[in-house]
This record gives C-alpha cells, structure tokens and sequence, in this order.
C-alpha cells in the first residue's frame, strides 16, 4: 500500500532514513510483526549506539530511526486488513480518514520486546517493549520526540504508554504560530478533533497528560501565540493542570470542555468548533 498524504506522513513512511538504510516495505498481512523484524534488523548495526537523550531532551537520531521505521510499519498495518479493528476504533471517536492520514496514526497488533541496540541502548541494557495498540508518533519539525500507544482492549493495564527513550514534547507543537491562537489539551484525540472541526481557527496542541510538556522550550513556544485555550480535561485534574500553565502564560485563560474533553464532546454531537469561538471570543 503506498501512501501518498504530504507532510508528516511523508516524514514518518519517507524512502530513507538518516543512518540506517531505506524504509522497508512491510507485508500488510499475515506474520507482519515478524517479517518485519527479520528484516529490520537486517538494516540495524548490532554494535551498542550511544543511550537516547535525558527526559525532556530531543531523542538522539538512532532512536528516532527506530520509531520512524517503526511508525512506518504501523502506518501500514493500520489501513490493512489486520488494522480494521483499530481503524474502526478511531472511527468510532469521530476522526475522520483524512484526519487519520495527517496525523500518521498506526496499529500494532501484538506486543513485544526489542533488542535494545536497535533503539540507541547499549545492547547489555533491558529490552525495549513495544505494546500493543494505537500508535501515535509525536513529530515536532521533523523530529519525532515520541511515540505512545492507546491500547483499546476492554482489559487493559494501560490506556496509554510510551516507547522508553522519548522526550517530553508538546504533541503538534509546530503548528503553533507566533500571534495566532492556541489551544492546550490533555489527549492526542482532542487535539486531534479540534484541528479537524476548526483547525483554519486555532493551533491544537496535547501535552498527552496533566503534567506533560513542562519545559521551558514549549512554554516559550506557547507564550509567542496570541492567546492560548487552555482546555484540559473537565475534572479536578485537568483542573490543577490548567492552573499550572495560566501561572506561566499571560495570554493563556481557562477554557473548559462542555463535556469530559473536546474529542468526548464531538462522539456525542457536541459543536467543537462553535465552543472553540466562543472562547477565542471570550479572552
């Protein structure tokens, strides 16, 4: 399957890789997972590369690597048959296809363990496991500082996890522009949804939890928009969260969604993009 969506998808299933050879082209059925670590590793040095970068550090280019090869594949496997039952999740969750595409969303079906080596570990470390799930890659100008996985089983440990290694990013913080509104939430959906109801309006951008994206570099980048929707979820956390950031952005305001969150807002006919104006309105 070839996938022709520009930009970030472009970046994430490009025909090269900086140090590691090309992108392979990954069976969309079958044993995908296992053909596509016999041959990944045929393209993978197993000599030990330097440990990915500290916490809230840009991860080094032999990690990022890894996860755009990785993100490659999910990509794949996602619009295959073996995807169609997390495809038909994110339909569920109100995201449209060609919202789907932008954002380079993937499917892992199964999880696993990775030699460590292949993500920049030296190769004595632990494994690194790569759940099952939705995955999403968080692409910042062209680098990815991080990829999370929402694990849609009735069962789950988790509800969303990340491959060790990452940096603490912003999700979408490139799409924030200097003197031109912002808004901040919690979840990668609800960025998400608000940039596909209204993103012509406002830049959406995700810290992925309550205590995400507290770096001095993302604050500075929220701080140069016009104003900035601080819209984290509508509980006492989200609460706590969005007080954290109005201490520290003066054009920033509290801005909380009619229902849970923006993306819960949309599953249940709520008008995203009508909210969104009237608190681009309010401040």
């Amino acid at each position: 399957m070839e996938v022709s969506t520009p930009g970030l998808v472009r970046f994430v299933a490009g025909e090269t890789v900086s140090a590691s050879g090309p992108i392979l082209s990954v069976p969309d059925t079958g044993a995908a997972a296992v053909e596509y670590q016999r041959r990944y590793r045929r393209f993978r040095p197993s000599y030990p590369r330097p440990v990915p970068s500290a916490h809230g550090e840009e991860p080094n280019p032999f990690w990022q690597d890894a996860a755009r090869i990785f993100c490659a594949y999910a990509m794949r496997l996602l619009w295959s048959p073996q995807g169609a039952p997390a495809l038909a999740y994110l339909r569920r969750r109100g995201l449209h296809d060609d919202t789907i595409r932008k954002a380079a969303l993937g499917y892992n079906p199964n999880a696993y363990y990775d030699a460590p080596e292949l993500w920049g570990f030296p190769r004595w470390d632990r494994s690194v496991w790569i759940p099952a799930g939705i995955v999403i890659p968080w692409v910042v100008n062209n680098s990815i500082w991080c990829v999370r996985f929402r694990n849609c089983s009735d069962d789950a440990s988790f509800r969303y996890i990340q491959v060790r290694g990452g940096g603490n990013a912003l999700y979408r913080a490139d799409s924030v522009q200097a003197n031109a509104p912002a808004v901040l939430v919690e979840g990668e959906f609800d960025a998400l949804t608000i940039e596909q109801e209204a993103g012509e309006l406002v830049a959406a951008v995700a810290n992925g939890s309550t205590n995400g994206g507290r770096r001095t570099r993302w604050i500075e980048t929220l701080a140069t928009a016009s104003q900035v929707l601080l819209s984290h979820d509508a509980d006492q956390a989200g609460d706590r969260a969005a007080a954290w950031w109005f201490k520290r952005l003066p054009n920033a305001q509290r801005w909380r969604p009619c229902w849970k969150d923006a993306n819960t807002m949309l599953q249940e006919g709520g008008d995203v993009r009508s909210w969104i104006v009237a608190g681009l309105a309010k401040l």
